[in-house]
């Protein structure tokens, strides 16, 4: 049973990322075409982020009180509702809103499923390493995301807001799926939990926020992960339109998206070692942060496109070791009935 938990877990993880990569790899883009400006498009994301910022502990409380299955499959829902929404949108105030829709969902997932893989293993008494586990999912994941992105840049050479449509759509049909497959057998207080929704939610968001402040290990991860997402969304929200002006085609992005993702994947093969050379956290996130930092002043220091591509992929490396890496310490030491919270709550810092 724990090998068909841990299955199910990548493959969610695998279709998600596979989604995310039809429409990452043409997303300023898209919505550039549509008028907006680069001040714009970032204000779009931002009101992304401010959502997921507002929303992260409510809906991640919602995963640890009424289940981890009600809270992925609602999430799927919503971002159908969002994804579609956005194929359909052609100005500002529509992209925002679209933006808000699709954070509520985002939140609704965030620390939901991975909770789910952790309670599930520890009811079937598992005892494996969550490293490998993450690992894998890294790695498959990844090779999803490669898919997605090369798939979704050609899907949108024609029309730019087919690969949106094509994620919400996808998004309901794995919302029906996760309805029928996902099993929670260690789950036994929902009537319980479910009386008194609003004061539970209350009661786990204030342990998880007090926990994560106070928890040395999970301190250093809020710290560190704010201070590299913050450096990071430059490039999440610019590499689009930075190599755009020398490729002949929209299509071409997603060759490049597939070199972030061949990057990110060798950083994920390197995590296990990377976990056992750099032992005590803080260090492992200095490297981490450092190495990753000197190749992105590398990179646009560089007039030369392939030189300045070269260093932009290369910096995903570490990339790949960030996500698993974390992974792995805030679910080795957040306790069971607030896992989910605490993991929305690092999320909610990062945003």
């Amino acid at each position: 049973m724990e090998k068909k938990t841990i299955d199910l877990y990548v493959s969610l993880v695998a279709v998600m990322q596979l989604m995310f990569g039809l429409h990452a790899s043409v997303y300023v883009i898209f919505l550039l075409q549509n008028s907006l400006t680069l001040f714009q498009v970032s204000l779009v994301n931002l009101c992304f982020m401010l959502g997921v910022f507002i929303f992260e502990i409510p809906t991640g409380a919602v995963a640890d009180i009424m289940g981890r299955k009600f809270s992925f499959v609602l999430s799927n829902v919503i971002c159908g509702i969002g994804f579609i929404y956005y194929s359909v949108g052609d100005n500002f105030v529509q992209f925002i809103i679209a933006e808000i829709i699709i954070a509520i969902g985002v939140t609704l997932t965030s620390g939901a499923l991975r909770a789910w893989l952790v309670d599930s293993l520890h009811h079937y008494g598992w005892h494996g390493s969550l490293v490998d586990v993450f690992r894998r999912e890294g790695r498959v994941s990844n090779i999803a995301l490669l898919i997605g992105g090369i798939v979704g840049a050609y899907l949108g050479k024609a029309d730019l807001s087919r690969p949106f449509l094509v994620v919400g759509i996808c998004s309901l049909a794995l919302a029906l799926y996760v309805w029928i497959v996902m099993k929670e057998e260690y789950w036994i207080d929902r009537e319980k939990n479910e009386e008194s929704f609003f004061h539970n939610m209350k009661k786990v968001a204030s342990e998880s926020i007090a926990y994560g402040l106070k928890h040395q290990a999970i301190f250093v991860v809020i710290i560190s992960t704010v201070t590299m997402v913050f450096t990071w969304q430059a490039y999440n929200m610019y590499w689009q339109p930075w190599f755009r002006p020398d490729l002949p085609g929209n299509e071409y992005l997603g060759y490049i998206w597939a070199g972030v993702v061949i990057f990110t994947v060798i950083g994920n093969e390197l995590v296990a070692w990377f976990t056992k050379r750099f032992k005590r956290i803080k260090y492992g996130y200095l490297v981490i942060g450092e190495s990753a930092a000197f190749l992105i002043i590398l990179s646009v220091v560089c007039s030369n496109f392939w030189v300045s591509l070269m260093f932009f992929w290369t910096h995903e490396l570490f990339r790949g070791i960030f996500r698993p890496y974390t992974n792995a310490v805030i679910q080795e030491n957040a306790p069971s009935h607030t896992r989910a919270t605490v993991d929305s709550f690092v999320s909610m810092m990062q945003k």
